[in-house]
């Protein structure tokens, strides 16, 4: 289970390297005059990676008090399209997968809570992303847009420190919202596989949702989750 300051360090790290492939790809271009390696047309892909849940907040189902953190690697899965509207802008919607579990073993001043007060909790969904995709420097591009899921399970596990857990747990978890929204955002880049015809894109995105998954009597329990996945995209037309 990571910390939360290595992913601010995994994310700073990663948008870095973004940036770095970018001047590259806006120099070469300048200077070879190389054909657009980006998509050009309307593609569909498959990909998938790793949720890094930051949850946070002041949920406590057994009463007790105390400003609760926790991290946690989860998979997520997705379908897309990407639709183009408007010179290097690209519409993408997707239908999506998010495990958004974790366990909340800190305490306000990150210090490890005994694991008899972890909780662990499970909260996936199934939904659908709209965004914008901005080339601004060849393959490499901007990713800005909003997500709307329904929950297909809300489970909670009191004193343990595994969200395994909660999956199997039994307990529903208490005041959670059914639907789930968030704004997110984030870095991209488009490897030619096979010249406008297939790609591999990995990415990185941000997403801030506009709600608590759990809110009410027993706490407000929000996440925050960082995001890296790999698509496989083709324009079969």
């Amino acid at each position: 289970m990571k910390r939360t300051n290595l992913l601010k360090r995994f994310a700073t790290l990663a948008i870095a390297t973004f940036a770095v492939i970018s001047m590259s790809t806006s120099a070469n271009a300048q200077m070879f005059s190389t054909q657009p390696t980006e998509p050009q047309a309307v593609t569909f892909g498959l990909g998938g990676g790793v949720n890094s849940n930051m949850a946070f907040g002041t949920f406590n189902p057994n009463g007790g008090s105390g400003y609760m953190k926790g991290n946690w690697e989860t998979p997520t899965f997705h379908i897309s399209s990407e639709i183009p509207v408007a010179h290097d802008l690209m519409i993408s919607p997707r239908l999506t997968y998010n495990d958004f579990s974790s366990v909340l073993d800190n305490n306000a001043s990150d210090q490890r809570v005994p694991e008899s007060q972890m909780i662990g909790y499970a909260y996936k969904t199934l939904g659908a992303d709209l965004l914008l995709k901005y080339s601004f420097a060849g393959p490499a591009h901007l990713l800005v847009g909003v997500n709307a899921s329904k929950s297909v399970q809300r489970r909670v596990a009191m004193g343990n420190h595994e969200i395994a857990a909660a999956y199997q747990s039994n307990d529903g978890l208490p005041n959670s919202t059914q639907f789930y929204s968030a704004i997110e955002g984030g870095l991209g880049y488009d490897i030619p596989v096979s010249p406008g015809k297939a790609w591999i894109t990995p990415e990185v995105t941000y997403a801030i949702p506009f709600m608590n998954i759990s809110t009410g009597s027993t706490g407000d329990l929000r996440v925050n989750t960082l995001s890296t996945r790999i698509t496989v995209k083709f324009a079969p037309f």
